[in-house]
């Protein structure tokens, strides 16, 4: 507080399991503790006044609990939510211990920031745009969720509430195009190696590369509705899980190469392993580019010629020969090549609509598909090209 004083309530109100599975709840004078046999969560008072420990309430109700804290000019409070350590009660933080996880969290985004190459006009909306990511990035593996969201519908009432706290291929590899732009080279280091172990998941399995994985890297992202939640304003049915991580989507193995490219273009080489399997994948989509696919939007419609999964293959096979042409590594080049312009002529032939004056989503319709606003930056077309 800067002066006077406030009076500040924090409600705790955990759901496990998505609300399927009921919990305890244990109040001791150093913190609560919500406990399930599968989970535990404690809070715990953060104070920074030792005067904060006569002034603090706590309110047990049915569905959680309340803290409720008045703070003073020169005063300071919270709490400290975390998984259960150790099964002895929870202990109050002290101020000295409090400011130091706050000190130590602004060091490390200060610090963080500072390897930025970002030095232009719009650098505070830079910066902050580039934590997103960041946050979003599970330390363990270098995986970037698409968001850390579930059940939130894109229209009020809608049925379209998908789960996206899984990684896609094709959103993390934008994402590292962004981080390798500012300079942020690590993250997109943790990532590639992350990508690399996918490919040769797919490769070792006989399987086509997934568009979305869980971010330990493992398949299984079964979906289930969760009849028993009404959704946000009303607009059901929540899902956890994604069916349309089944779906064969082209796209991502363009995403995925020029992810690769780009990556080496920084510096961040891949390994002779990593390349192995990269070529193998490479002849896989020589095989399967020319087949009916879900496409980018996952509109759960049945399978087409989608333009935009063309275009990506044409930028798969492409980066390929790039990367055999600057590092020397071994590749059926002249088969890539060959593919790359049977691709091309395709995408020409029968992915442009004269009537419309403009790139069709499938080659079966003539409606328009923003996605294709992305064959100029991927060098498919230049800008001024009439089409």
């Amino acid at each position: 507080m800067v002066r006077g004083t406030m009076r500040f309530r924090v409600d705790c109100r955990p759901r496990f399991n998505y609300g399927r599975d009921p919990h305890e709840l244990d109040v001791h004078p150093g913190g609560s503790v919500f406990r399930t046999p599968a989970l535990s969560l404690t809070l715990s008072p953060a104070r920074y006044a030792e005067s904060l420990r006569d002034q603090r309430e706590v309110q047990r109700t049915t569905e959680g609990i309340s803290v409720v804290a008045t703070l003073r000019e020169g005063e300071a409070g919270g709490v400290v939510l975390e998984t259960a350590q150790s099964p002895d009660p929870p202990r109050p933080f002290t101020p000295d211990e409090a400011r130091e996880m706050l000190d130590q969290t602004r060091d490390f985004w200060r610090r963080w920031l500072d390897r930025s190459r970002y030095a232009g006009r719009w650098r505070e909306m830079v910066e902050r745009s580039a934590m997103t990511p960041k946050l979003m990035t599970y330390a363990p593996t270098g995986a970037l969720i698409a968001a850390p969201t579930a059940g939130l519908p894109e229209q009020i009432g809608g049925e379209r509430n998908w789960d996206y706290r899984y990684t896609w291929i094709r959103d993390a590899s934008f994402s590292v195009h962004a981080l390798l732009g500012l300079g942020f080279t690590e993250e997109a280091r943790q990532y590639m190696h992350w990508v690399d172990d996918r490919i040769r998941d797919a490769d070792e399995g006989g399987v086509p590369l997934q568009i979305m994985y869980r971010v330990d890297g493992s398949p299984d992202l079964a979906e289930e509705v969760l009849d028993h939640l009404e959704g946000y304003r009303g607009s059901a049915p929540v899902r956890v899980g994604n069916g349309a991580a089944q779906q064969l989507q082209l796209d991502i193995y363009g995403e995925a190469l020029n992810s690769l490219y780009v990556a080496d273009n920084h510096g961040l080489q891949s390994t002779h392993r990593g390349w192995m399997n990269t070529v193998r994948l490479i002849d896989w989509l020589c095989e399967h580019w020319d087949q009916p696919e879900d496409g980018i939007w996952e509109t759960r419609g049945g399978r087409r010629d989608f333009t935009y999964g063309r275009l990506m293959s044409w930028v798969a096979l492409d980066r390929a020969v790039r990367l055999v042409d600057r590092r020397g590594r071994p590749g059926d080049t002249s088969r890539w090549a060959s593919t790359r312009n049977q691709i091309y002529e395709q995408i020409m032939a029968r992915g442009f609509s004269p009537r419309r004056g403009a790139f069709v989503q499938h080659y079966a319709n003539d409606v328009l598909d923003a996605a294709l606003l992305a064959m100029p930056a991927v060098g498919f077309l230049p800008p001024t090209d009439p089409m």
